[in-house]
């Protein structure tokens, strides 16, 4: 799920709700991401030059995801589409160094 940051706050306090008399924590750790998303023909095969996982549209299709190494990073890849479209969430210390990685 994909929330705004004005929507982050009452999605925690809904959750809080949700789950009170549980042992449960809800912790907004937002903050200390960032997100790409990678869209066309090619963004498998761009994918696949430093992720070691099967990007095949049989092997991973939308609606999945998974935590993987992309070139040097560690991120949370999720294929949203067909288009086919790719979420990449990484901690934002390595989000420049993502962000370069993907434009050479």
């Amino acid at each position: 799920m994909e929330t705004g940051a004005e929507e982050a706050g009452a999605l925690c306090g809904e959750l809080e709700a949700a789950l009170a008399g549980q042992h449960a924590a809800i912790n907004d750790i937002s903050g200390g991401q960032a997100a790409f998303r990678l869209r066309g023909p090619e963004a498998r095969t761009m994918l696949s030059k430093g992720c070691t996982l099967d990007l095949h549209p049989q092997e991973f299709a939308p609606g999945q995801c998974a935590r993987t190494g992309l070139a040097r990073a560690t991120v949370l890849l999720a294929c949203i589409d067909e288009a086919p479209t790719f979420t990449l969430i990484v901690g934002r210390s390595l989000a420049d160094y993502l962000c370069r990685w993907l434009a050479r």
